[in-house]
């Protein structure tokens, strides 16, 4: 069961309970997040998955939902004599912080029309 935001606002806070509460990221997704942020070029899957010592697939799986929080980017490489390969990079963090607080005002406003919803309801 999620935990109460009165409870979450009683504890030491930090920015991993953000992505955790907006994004319900992994420690493998936040730790290739920081590993992509920290790279100055495109790292690949295999590469990924020889840094943290884990499946490919498991890389893929992170990979994914950083994706479709949009905190990474992918680029497809296509080689000359057939097929291609998926390069990934981490987007800027002031961009991603931007996008979350667009994302919290779209909560605030969901959030605030329930409350509204409740008082005529119990009225």
């Amino acid at each position: 069961m999620p935990e109460s935001v009165r409870d979450q606002l009683m504890k030491d806070l930090s920015c991993s309970h953000v992505l955790d509460c907006l994004y319900d990221l992994k420690s493998v997704d936040k730790r290739c997040y920081k590993y992509l942020n920290e790279c100055t070029e495109t790292v690949g899957v295999e590469h990924l998955s020889d840094e943290f010592d884990r499946d490919q697939s498991t890389i893929h799986r992170s990979l994914d939902r950083l994706r479709d929080c949009g905190m990474v980017e992918r680029e497809k490489e296509t080689y000359a004599e057939g097929g291609y390969k998926f390069f990934y990079k981490a987007r800027e963090p002031e961009d991603i912080s931007s996008d979350m607080n667009e994302l919290l005002d779209e909560w605030y406003d969901t959030i605030d029309q329930l409350i509204y919803e409740f008082e005529e309801e119990f009225e």
